[in-house]
This record gives C-alpha cells, sequence and structure tokens, in this order.
C-alpha cells in the first residue's frame, strides 16, 4: 500500500531519531446482521516514534483497513473496501514523573458499500447500503508515574478527546425484490433501520470521551490496570443509522453504536523476556442505538532482544443489539487475532 511506503520512506529519512517502528496485523470476524452489515475486515498498522529531544518525542502512523464483503454482499456483486486513518502526535515528559501528550486522527471520506438480508413484512430481499463517512479527532492527556523502584508504583493518566464524524449513508441496490416492493413494506414499519435508510441520511456526529486510568506495579513484575471511558454526544446520538459502518472503527475495536461508557480491568506479568496479559471490558451503549457489550482478550510477547519484540493477541466479544416494536434483540459475536512487532533503534 502508497501510504505504508510513504511511512517507510519517512521513517528513513529520520535516521536514528526514530525510536522505534511497530507493525500490527488483525484479522477480526463479525456476526453479520440486519443492524450490523459487517463480516470482519483485516487490518494493518503501522506506527513510529521520534525522539526528538530527552523531552519531546513525536508519533505517526497509518492504519489500512480492507472490510470484507458478506454473503449477501457477494450474492448481488459487492466487493470489500479499504479505510485509511492517519495518526500524529507529541509526547512532553515535563518532569521525572509528569508527561502530557498530544494525538490527532483523521480519516479522509471513503465509501464503504454493505449488504444485509432483510425481511420486511413479506418482502424478503438483500438491501445495499452505501456509506460515506470521515473522522477527525484530538486529544490532550496527562499522566504520572510515581517513577520509584518499591514493591507498588502507581501510574495514573487522565485524558480527553473529541471526535467529529460525518455519515452519508442511504440504500443503492435491492436484490430479489424491487425497490418499490420495499417501500411498500416500510409503510407498515417505518422505524426499521432499513425503512429509514431508503431516503439518503447525511449526519454529523460530534463527541467528546473522558478516559481515567489506573496501574499499580506490584513487586516490578506484575501490573494491574483499571481504566474507563465515558462518552457525551452533541446530537442524538441515533441519527447514524449503521454506525458500525463509521470510520470511528478502523482497526480500533468493533463496538457496534455509540457508547455511553466502557470499563476495562488488566493483569500483566513479566516472566523475564516474556510476558502476558489479560483483560476484560463491558460497557452500555447509548439508548435507543444498542444495549450493551463484553469482551475478554489475551496478549502474549516475547522481547528476543533489546531492539526487537513480537507479540501475539486474541480477543472475543458478545454485543446485544436494541430491539424495538418490530425487532427482538440479537447477540452479536466477533473475534480477532492480531500479531506484530516492534524494533527500537
Amino acid at each position: 500500500m502508497r501510504y505504508r511506503l510513504l511511512l517507510a520512506v519517512a521513517l528513513a529519512a529520520a535516521g536514528a531519531r526514530a525510536s522505534n517502528v511497530s507493525d500490527q496485523i488483525s484479522i477480526n470476524s463479525t456476526q453479520a446482521t440486519d443492524s450490523n452489515p459487517r463480516s470482519g475486515n483485516v487490518s494493518d498498522n503501522l506506527s513510529a516514534t521520534f525522539d526528538l529531544s530527552e523531552s519531546w518525542s513525536l508519533n505517526a502512523g497509518v492504519t489500512a483497513t480492507a472490510e470484507s464483503a458478506t454473503a449477501a454482499a457477494r450474492q448481488v456483486g459487492t466487493g470489500s473496501s479499504i479505510l485509511t486513518m492517519f495518526s500524529a502526535g507529541v509526547d512532553w515528559d515535563a518532569t521525572d514523573n509528569w508527561s502530557f501528550g498530544l494525538d490527532l486522527d483523521f480519516s479522509p471520506a471513503t465509501t464503504q458499500q454493505a449488504a444485509s438480508e432483510i425481511t420486511v413484512g413479506s418482502v424478503n430481499a438483500i438491501a445495499v447500503i452505501d456509506s460515506k463517512t470521515s473522522e477527525f479527532d484530538a486529544g490532550l492527556d496527562v499522566s504520572y508515574d510515581t517513577g520509584g523502584v518499591s514493591d507498588l508504583e502507581w501510574y495514573l493518566s487522565l485524558g480527553v478527546a473529541g471526535t467529529h464524524e460525518s455519515a452519508d449513508q442511504s440504500v443503492t441496490r435491492i436484490g430479489k425484490a424491487t425497490l418499490p416492493q420495499l417501500r411498500q413494506a416500510c409503510a407498515a414499519q417505518p422505524s426499521r433501520l432499513i425503512c429509514k435508510a431508503i431516503t439518503p441520511v447525511a449526519v454529523t456526529l460530534d463527541s467528546e470521551k473522558l478516559s481515567l486510568a489506573a496501574t499499580a506495579t506490584a513487586w516490578r513484575d506484575t501490573d494491574l490496570t483499571l481504566s474507563g471511558d465515558f462518552y457525551h454526544y452533541e446530537q442524538d446520538p441515533r441519527s447514524v443509522l449503521y454506525p458500525s459502518l463509521v470510520a470511528t472503527h478502523l482497526g480500533m475495536g468493533m463496538t457496534i453504536a455509540p457508547l455511553q461508557y466502557l470499563a476495562r480491568v488488566e493483569v500483566l506479568h513479566r516472566f523475564g523476556d516474556f510476558q502476558a496479559k489479560v483483560w476484560v471490558q463491558g460497557g452500555q451503549y447509548e439508548a435507543g442505538t444498542a444495549d450493551s457489550t463484553k469482551a475478554i482478550g489475551l496478549k502474549l510477547q516475547y522481547k528476543f532482544t533489546k531492539s526487537f519484540k513480537m507479540w501475539l493477541s486474541a480477543s472475543g466479544q458478545s454485543d446485544i443489539s436494541d430491539a424495538d416494536a418490530t425487532t427482538a434483540a440479537q447477540t452479536i459475536k466477533s473475534s480477532t487475532v492480531a500479531m506484530g512487532g516492534q524494533y527500537r533503534f
């Protein structure tokens, strides 16, 4: 991919100032439903950190995600699509204990085509949904590290971020039926997502996120982390008909709707050059968009040399969609496997 090549050239030009380069490939498989017309993706994240001085560092990265076509999409000749997200940031170690960071992410406007088998009244059809989305977000964080060598040390962090999303979604094609037939069936069920999407819907969604995290390091080898994210939306989060098709999910998790909050617990233990981490998380979606989410994951990492390490991770997630007068709640399961490596200069 040309984005990866351009970044690699930039890294080479930086020479010895690059402190590390990382690359991670992940594969996700997702159960496709009416409200979540996706079957998974393959994502590649390439990132690097440049040491500008003893106190300042610059971060850059690009994520390319190839969305897989659902079984319904293949029946009507709709293939996969590729989405990109660019990231940049700067970190400042103000003292031995206090650090500050600024992060920016941008995903240019990209159109995805997703298809889902639907039943509205007596009409059974395949609906093709075009989703043109873009995203920009910015975040600030501050962290405090006790930085000692006692049997109990602490790392605390606070972050705030704002996101601007733009989405233009509509049904563009119908398979196994006709659009007039679907319109007629939707007259009796206008609250159905697919019925709302018959007319193009263009919306923006601005949101803020507050992140809190605390890590306790016991006897230098075990980290226990508790973190939480809390969200606020400036517009009605229900205005985005198919949030799982919005760019915010590029390689960043598989939430199916706008979150209200998400809590996570991690336990990491180091066995010399090998370390293992297990985590669990759970959260609630905004009312009227979906119900709840929960996930569990494992990450294994080995440091081959002082400069090179690799890791392998796997996770499973279960989401519950929202129920309304015409559709029952559905359990949507997904899984992700990722492998990556980092080289330090």
